[in-house]
Parts: C-alpha cells; structure tokens; sequence
C-alpha cells in the first residue's frame, strides 16, 4: 500500500502530478530540500494565477458598471 493516501487518491498510484512527486521526494528519495523547493514554487504559481483572475475579474466587472 501506498505511503500517501492524498496524492494518491488525487491522481492515482501512477500519476504524473506534482503531489505525487511532493511526496516521493520527501518520503521514498529523502530529497527535502527539492521537495521544499517544489513545494513553494507551486504554492507560488497557484497564488499568482488566482491574484491574476482577481485582478482580470474586477477590471472587467469597472468596465460594466
């Protein structure tokens, strides 16, 4: 059985998604550090996609008022 129940459940014992690789490096590989890095940077991504809709969101929400 798996060592991480939420990658897993996510995408799948075989699933190329980053979770997945998360986990691996922090468990089976013991790469903390590139894990930690990995970790960041998508946190990263992700905050500034969802800043960037926000932002296309209100701009074109003035536009219609």
């Amino acid at each position: 059985v798996g060592d991480y129940i939420t990658p897993q459940l996510v995408g799948g014992p075989d699933g190329l998604m980053i979770a997945n690789a998360i986990g691996n490096l922090f468990g089976r590989s013991n790469n903390w550090p590139l894990g930690s890095a990995l970790s960041v940077s998508s946190m990263i991504i992700v905050t500034a996609i969802a800043l960037l809709y926000l932002w296309a969101t209100r701009r074109g929400a003035e536009k219609v008022a």
